[in-house]
């Protein structure tokens, strides 16, 4: 990851009538990385960083008497996202010379994982973030606030792992659409297993190929998944009305996934010339979230 350096000002309060402290700056924190914090599925991230103290500041007397921090997305306006806890021995010491390591937990609910994602431009390899810090200083001239900010960001690749680390699937936004009865299904969390290739692709900005890995699915339940007979003798007995319009429910979508996606087994049926078709992150994304719920449905239908 990349990140700026994030130096500690002290403010000065003019209601008070008081300028500040003669120096401003109290130290520089580095954000080094960011990592998993070794539990699965915990919501939580671990933010290791170093805290130099500013030599000017006289170790004698000096204390921070509360901090706290904040990650924000770097779009105007910013948004909080997750909640940043520094435990009361994380915090760094102003009696002490040299580099001290710190490391604080940024804790994250999948609809904060949700957010960041949706205010990541399409195709953007890496997550851009911000540090904010806040706190109370107590120096020999007097207690001042402090604040200071650092821009970081981190690789698509290294963001990836953290997502699989935090256990985000399929955006909660997308899941919110059925009900419980569907999502509680064993084979709504086999598919989110299977389309993940396919999400992680989408996330890159690889459209077509996001499309390909949902095709590829579809395709290991029933060969030529994009014509309705490949499905009719996968699907249980039940009247022929039915099993046909679901048959051809899922042959319609995978039909839109191969010709939109790429051709397999040339053109299924109309004898047009192939060629690449234009396919926008919108449109992908909704093509990956509608095969999340009919692959869902033909794994459940018993295929």
């Amino acid at each position: 990851m990349n990140a700026t350096d994030l130096i500690v000002y002290l403010i000065g309060d003019k209601e008070a009538g008081r300028s500040g402290p003669p120096f401003m700056g109290i130290g520089t924190f580095t954000v080094r990385e960011l990592q998993a914090n070794g539990t699965p599925g915990s919501g939580a991230l671990r933010l290791s960083l170093l805290f130099t103290r500013d030599e000017r500041i006289p170790p004698e007397g000096s204390r921070f008497v509360s901090i706290e921090a904040e990650v924000h997305t770097t779009r105007v306006p910013p948004r909080t996202r997750g909640r940043v806890v520094i435990e009361a021995n994380k915090r760094p010491e102003l009696q002490l010379a040299g580099v001290q390591s710190l490391e604080w937990e940024w804790r994250l609910l999948p609809e904060e994982l949700d957010a960041i994602e949706a205010e990541t431009s399409p195709g953007d390899r890496w997550r851009h973030l911000r540090l904010e810090l806040r706190g109370i200083v107590q120096v020999p001239s007097g207690t001042f606030p402090a604040t200071g900010s650092s821009d970081f960001r981190v690789p698509l690749s290294e963001w990836e792992d953290l997502l699989r680390s935090l256990g985000y699937g399929v955006a909660p936004a997308a899941a919110q659409l059925s009900g419980l009865a569907a999502t509680a299904h064993s084979s709504w969390a086999e598919v989110e297993r299977r389309l993940a290739p396919a999400r992680q692709a989408l996330r890159a900005g690889d459209t077509h190929t996001a499309l390909t890995k949902c095709l590829d699915q579809f395709a290991a339940l029933a060969e030529k998944p994009y014509q309705a007979e490949s499905w009719v003798t996968k699907l249980p007995d039940d009247p022929t009305q039915k099993k046909q319009s679901v048959a051809g429910l899922l042959a319609a979508h995978c039909t839109y996934l191969n010709r939109v996606g790429y051709h397999r087994d040339g053109d299924p049926g109309d004898g047009e010339e192939l060629h690449p078709l234009p396919l926008d992150h919108w449109e992908a994304e909704v093509a990956v979230g509608v095969s999340q719920f009919l692959l869902t449905l033909a794994l459940r239908e018993g295929t």
